[in-house]
């Protein structure tokens, strides 16, 4: 009853509700006289408990309790919640910046979530990877783990975890300094719904834009079945003067593009 508490705390973002009601139910499976599958009821708990932590920005607890579960036995049958907890230490060395650190915990990880044969965990875990090697500039080697994390997913049909591969494959891109409409093209036929209707449709999702910055000009757009939703209020208009010229056809207030037509006529004539 204490975790069925703690879950519906945490979907309504009350989080010291929650750790309070998985404090107790913790308490619970430790006082004397309590049977059952014990172990894995305190590791699924305080994994719940350093999620919480993770997500409010209290690392070190967050990591203590990662550390119990990853260091705690092997319960038969619940391999994968050592994988999880060596992610979750991973995700907690990222957030303070350690790197080195975050990639032996999730290298670890890896080989665990390998051992148990859990694919999902093991896609998260590559993402989680590409984002270490794009903090440290390695974008070659975050793209393939982009891609391996987009492969399981799609092995899997787990659409959600195949979209967030490819949107790291694309923030690896801008990262780089290069805008990566080619990314897009993977999306094809998803359900871009999962993201508050920001999109458009997967089956109208065929819009291709490759810019390049160091010339300043558009050089290709390819089958513009619907407008696209651009935002660009974080675009630094200074260092990249105004998109090749056409900063103008942008409105800024709607965050698309105000006309459409004339936009592909000037860019056919500039191509």
């Amino acid at each position: 009853h204490r975790r069925m508490a703690a879950a519906a705390a945490r979907a309504v973002f009350a989080n010291e509700e929650a750790l309070h009601h998985l404090g107790l139910a913790l308490a619970t499976l430790d006082a004397p006289g309590v049977e059952g599958d014990v172990e894995r009821q305190r590791a699924e708990i305080r994994l719940e408990m350093a999620e919480i932590h993770l997500l409010t920005g209290s690392y070190g607890a967050a990591a203590a309790l990662f550390s119990q579960v990853a260091a705690g036995p092997v319960i038969p049958g619940s391999e994968r919640l050592p994988a999880r907890a060596l992610l979750g230490e991973g995700e907690c060395e990222f957030a303070i910046a350690r790197y080195d650190g975050a990639r032996q915990k999730l290298d670890d990880a890896r080989r665990a979530a390998a051992a148990a044969e859990d694919k999902p965990l093991l896609s998260r875990i590559h993402v989680m990877t590409a984002r270490v090697h794009t903090r440290r500039g390695e974008f070659d080697e975050a793209l393939q783990a982009c891609a391996r994390g987009e492969a399981l997913a799609r092995e899997l049909g787990d659409e959600r975890h195949r979209v967030l591969a490819v949107l790291e494959s694309g923030d690896v891109c801008l990262r780089r300094g290069a805008f990566c409409g080619r990314a897009l093209h993977n999306l094809g036929g998803c359900d871009l719904h999962l993201f508050h209707h920001r999109r458009e449709h997967g089956d109208q999702l065929e819009v291709d834009i490759v810019w390049d910055l160091h010339t300043g000009r558009r050089r290709e757009i390819a089958d513009m079945n619907g407008v696209m939703d651009s935002e660009v209020g974080h675009v630094d208009l200074k260092r990249i003067r105004d998109l090749g010229g056409q900063a103008h056809d942008l409105d800024f207030a709607a965050d698309r593009l105000e006309d459409t037509a004339q936009y592909i006529a000037r860019s056919s004539r500039l191509g």
